[in-house]
């Protein structure tokens, strides 16, 4: 049986190819809510890569407002057996303060397989679009009848560190992230 990322999988899921300079969601959704998510975690949201591909830009939208500059940072992680594992990039981070689409230009080259998007905040709780997304079919759940959409770990903010922070990682539901072709 296949693992989680494994180069062979029984079926290969249908992607009609990147188109460069259009954006692409973390994941298909039949709607967006708003979400409160807070600066003691880290989010990991999960993006499947079909096959290589370049991307320049991750964006994320926000719904708050702040009187004082807002710092979120972004990283990529290989998913490994279903957990997010080695750190492929970390992007670095933006400082915005009003609400709308906020970008962190990059230059990533992503193989076929999944990566898990980290996204951390600083200094305050933070408001972002979020799917109505459950993943439990694929990642698994820890009971039935829980629905989430990704993971979240503590984590005090800085730079992300070379594998993925897992301890006391719990489901939750993650923010709704878009990369740009290249």
């Amino acid at each position: 049986m296949p693992l989680f990322n494994d180069n062979a999988p029984l079926i290969i899921p249908p992607h009609p190819g990147f188109v460069s300079g259009k954006y692409y969601a973390s994941s298909i959704h039949a709607s967006v809510s708003v979400l409160s998510y807070s600066t003691a975690y880290v989010y990991y949201t999960y993006f499947y890569v079909p096959y290589q591909q370049n991307f320049t830009r991750v964006a994320i939208y926000s719904n708050s407002t702040f009187s004082s500059p807002e710092n979120m940072r972004f990283g990529v992680y290989e998913v490994v057996s279903g957990m997010p594992s080695t750190l492929v990039a970390d992007l670095g981070s933006i400082s915005f303060i009003n609400p709308g689409a906020k970008e962190i230009i990059c230059s990533i080259t992503l193989t076929a397989g999944w990566y898990a998007i980290a996204i951390a905040f600083n200094p305050s709780s933070i408001t972002l679009s979020s799917p109505t997304l459950y993943l439990n079919y694929m990642l698994g759940a820890s009971g039935v009848l829980t629905n989430f959409s990704g993971y979240r770990a503590p984590f005090v903010y800085g730079s992300f560190p070379s594998t993925a922070v897992l301890t006391n990682i719990t489901e939750t539901n993650s923010p709704l992230v878009w990369l740009k072709a290249s």
